[in-house]
């Protein structure tokens, strides 16, 4: 055990068990960085046929097929545009947050696959997510068999955020909120993942036709005040 001691430009590692005053050693160039977990992040802004992760990570996308720049976001006009993100699966782990920005404007039309982690068969790592019957689902099972949706209706015309955080998997905790508040999971269909991780669409089609704005990935699990916070940071003030 040791404690932190700031002196001037470094810090000092002093052992608490010797006298006070005692030896230390001296850290030059100290740096703290904050750990968020963030694996990905797109904003919706392509450039030059990319889209870009502005996480830092590296997880860049390529765009193929008409995927549009709107007001606010990125809409596809078919079923089968998409962007492929460079890692395959981005997601790897039964423990993680998919957070995002979306709209329908057409309730049926906008039935379809946001985003998709490459076809994979491990169990408890997600498959797919989008929308079904105007609701949001959840395919979080690599074996295509354990999928969720929400109770709540999407509205036309109008953004929401969501955010689905799993601790464990199907073995473990899941949980889905709409607009920075937890929506109660029922037992639906959802469509199955394809070859690729990525947005828009999975690698046979089966599309999203709305508007999104934003997409983030974590490998961690969101804490409720962090999923409030990323709803608030879209409210405008009056």
């Amino acid at each position: 055990e040791y404690d932190f001691i700031a002196l001037s430009h470094t810090i000092g590692i002093s052992n608490p068990y010797t006298s006070p005053g005692g030896p230390y050693i001296s850290i030059d160039n100290f740096a703290c960085q904050e750990v968020t977990g963030l694996v990905a992040a797109y904003n919706m802004i392509p450039s030059n046929g990319t889209l870009v992760d502005i996480s830092g990570n590296g997880n860049n996308g390529t765009i193929n097929g008409a995927v549009i720049q709107s007001k606010e976001g990125l809409f596809t006009t078919d079923k089968t545009s998409n962007v492929l993100i460079s890692a395959n699966p981005i997601i790897t782990t039964n423990t993680y947050s998919v957070l995002g920005r979306i709209k329908i404007n057409n309730l049926m039309a906008s039935d379809g696959v946001l985003f998709s982690n490459d076809n994979t068969t491990t169990n408890e790592i997600i498959d797919s997510i989008g929308i079904r019957d105007g609701k949001l689902g959840w395919n979080y099972d690599g074996g295509g068999t354990h999928k969720a949706g929400a109770t709540t209706d999407l509205p036309l015309n109008s953004y929401v955020d969501f955010a689905f955080v799993s601790d464990g998997g199907r073995s473990g905790v899941i949980k889905l909120y709409i607009n920075g508040v937890e929506d109660t999971i029922t037992s639906t269909s959802f469509y199955r993942s394809g070859t690729g991780s990525r947005l828009f669409a999975r690698s046979s089609g089966t599309g999203f036709l709305g508007d999104c704005a934003d997409f983030r990935i974590y490998n961690r699990v969101l804490s409720e005040q962090e999923i409030k916070d990323y709803h608030n940071s879209f409210i405008k003030p009056v």
